[in-house]
């Protein structure tokens, strides 16, 4: 049940652009074992535009450019089909768990596979998110782009620009800027857009998204997140797509597989359980509130990772 949203959004899509995966795999094989961008990338998102010219229905300017967002993302999940769920304490711990300003944008390049599934049950009327990585070949510069699946279909992405230094606001910020200065935005629109709402509302809203949404991309993103598949297993993430694009360019196709679901904080929500019963036993117990802290490790080819610290019942201090 978890996985029916996910896939009745392949399915659409699917239906409106029934050649488009063959397309995306002759693409992405033309380039060979070494394409021009890094293989956290499934296909940057210019030239899936490419790909979509001439396949997408005639429709107003911003409905068309939506439906273009939304079949990137699904057109990217459907690779690797994997769905995750959260343990609903943990995702309440999370939310609850103040982000930074500022914090360590690279890390959100590791993403457990090329384009999670997020399941968001309690974030009405969000369904869930996708989430994938962009890169401009030409500027060398990565975007993490997040696709909400709005059950009213009130579809918003979410660019963040994922640039050392920059605040949450300032990454979501350029994004935002980019697309109302977008060569290809009738004049009429662009004047219509800045006349009823200006950038800075539109980038306040995305950015407030990004605030609720990023403590569960980033809890994937840590060296050994708390996720198991549906037996209850351990599973240690992808990290990398260099089988996924091996298989791509040798056998230029993709297994027409069910989407394989995830859950995350099995291991992790007993233990906020536990000190929240406690808690309310003990008025007196002092709990610290969860916070997030750089943590220097090693996995494969990371070196800073970005690591959730639970609440405890001990007093410590951020580093």
């Amino acid at each position: 049940m978890f996985s029916e949203r996910a896939t009745a959004n392949l399915h659409y899509i699917q239906r409106m652009f029934p050649f488009l995966d063959q397309a995306v795999l002759k693409r992405i094989k033309a380039f060979g074992s070494q394409p021009p961008w890094p293989h956290d990338v499934v296909l940057p998102f210019a030239e899936w535009k490419q790909l979509l010219t001439g396949m997408l229905p005639d429709l107003p300017f911003l409905e068309k450019a939506m439906l273009a967002e939304r079949a990137v993302a699904v057109g990217t999940w459907q690779f690797t089909r994997c769905v995750y769920r959260f343990e609903p304490l943990l995702m309440s711990a999370l939310s609850a768990t103040r982000l930074p300003d500022i914090i360590p944008l690279r890390v959100l390049r590791h993403l457990p596979d090329p384009c999670p599934y997020i399941i968001l049950d309690s974030f009405t009327p969000l369904r869930g998110m996708y989430c994938y990585l962009d890169f401009n070949t030409s500027k060398g510069a990565w975007e993490l782009r997040v696709y909400l699946d709005d059950i009213s279909h009130n579809h918003s992405c979410i660019r963040i620009e994922l640039t050392e230094g920059l605040t949450i606001r300032e990454a979501v910020d350029p994004s935002v800027r980019r697309v109302i200065a977008d060569a290809s935005i009738p004049e009429t629109l662009r004047e219509s857009l800045l006349k009823s709402v200006s950038v800075l509302d539109i980038s306040g809203a995305l950015t407030h998204l990004a605030y609720l949404v990023l403590p569960l991309i980033l809890y994937l993103c840590q060296p050994y997140p708390d996720i198991e598949d549906k037996n209850g297993v351990p599973v240690a993430p992808l990290r990398s797509r260099s089988s996924l694009v091996d298989s791509l360019h040798l056998t230029g196709t993709v297994e027409d597989d069910k989407p394989v679901v995830y859950n995350v904080g099995r291991q992790m929500a007993p233990k906020i359980a536990s000190l929240v019963e406690k808690k309310k036993a003990q008025s007196s117990l002092e709990v610290h509130p969860s916070y997030w802290i750089p943590h220097k490790s090693r996995y494969g080819d990371r070196e800073l990772e970005y690591l959730w610290v639970p609440p405890e019942e001990r007093s410590v201090r951020p580093l």
